[in-house]
């Protein structure tokens, strides 16, 4: 029997750029709390990958314009997006641009912001 091994994070954003859709599934404490997201969902925004996230609580702190990401609130709602966007890549690759253009934005910003904030103290 083999057993299955965990793929070193080096080789991750390869197979973020392979991926059609990332499903993107966070743990319950994460979708409760307002103020957490889990790292997947940086990672495939900034590789560019269209995904399919559930519905976290700080999702629309991250992205609150539409059009970045799409959300999911149940297994149907998933495998109902999943097809739909699989058949619509065009549509899919918009949602990802935008969401890749976004985080670029955001933190081309933070290092401004930050010294506005070290600035005033």
């Amino acid at each position: 029997m083999s057993k299955c091994k965990i793929l070193d994070r080096k080789y991750h954003k390869y197979f973020y750029n392979l991926a059609t859709i990332g499903l993107n599934l966070h743990i319950p404490s994460q979708i409760s709390n307002s103020s957490e997201i889990n790292e997947r969902t940086y990672s495939l925004a900034c590789n560019g990958t269209f995904q399919i996230i559930d519905n976290p609580k700080a999702i629309n702190i991250l992205f609150p314009e539409v059009n970045k990401v799409v959300t999911s609130d149940s297994p149907k709602e998933y495998i109902d997006k999943f097809e739909y966007y699989l058949n619509n890549p065009n549509e899919a690759q918009n949602i990802a641009s935008n969401a890749y253009k976004h985080l670029n934005q955001l933190y081309d910003e933070l290092p401004y912001e930050w010294q506005k904030l070290i600035n005033k103290i």
